[in-house]
């Protein structure tokens, strides 16, 4: 559970999730320890809400991506997309690597399923359209 400052901003939003959407749940991925100690400061209709998945490996903001998806497999970030590809979440966020994030999303979730939406053919080929627009606007800059 990272980013560039780690859980001093990922817990925060977390919580303030919870005191705004009543009905939702949130899955943690992370160190356990660090984990349960922070959100046992929470109110406990709160962190009831929550389950906490530990991982025992990070993914740093510099790792390479290749890297991340081949060796990192008990990472929070990989953990986190196992559990939307195996549909025990509904959707993932993350403030970590963009660069593992997209890329382990896309490998194992499709890259319709890493964006999170469904398409039929004809939609497809205009998303894929988009992108192409998109990335074209990217690199002329």
């Amino acid at each position: 559970m990272g980013g560039d400052f780690g859980i001093a901003t990922t817990l925060p939003a977390s919580l303030a999730s919870l005191k705004r959407y009543p009905a939702l749940k949130l899955q943690l991925f992370g160190d356990s320890a660090t984990l349960d100690k922070a959100i046992s400061t929470w109110p406990a209709d709160l962190s009831v809400r929550c389950t906490i998945h530990h991982s025992s490996q990070v993914t740093a903001m510099g790792d390479s991506p290749t890297q991340a998806f081949r060796k990192q497999k008990d990472s929070s970030l990989r953990k986190a997309i196992d559990a939307v590809h195996a549909q025990t979440a509904d959707a993932m966020v993350s403030s970590g690597n963009t660069g593992a994030l997209a890329l382990t999303a896309g490998l194992l979730l499709g890259s319709a399923g890493a964006l999170g939406v469904e398409l039929e053919d004809e939609q497809f080929a205009e998303f894929k359209e988009r992108v192409a627009a998109l990335q074209a606007k990217i690199t002329t800059k």
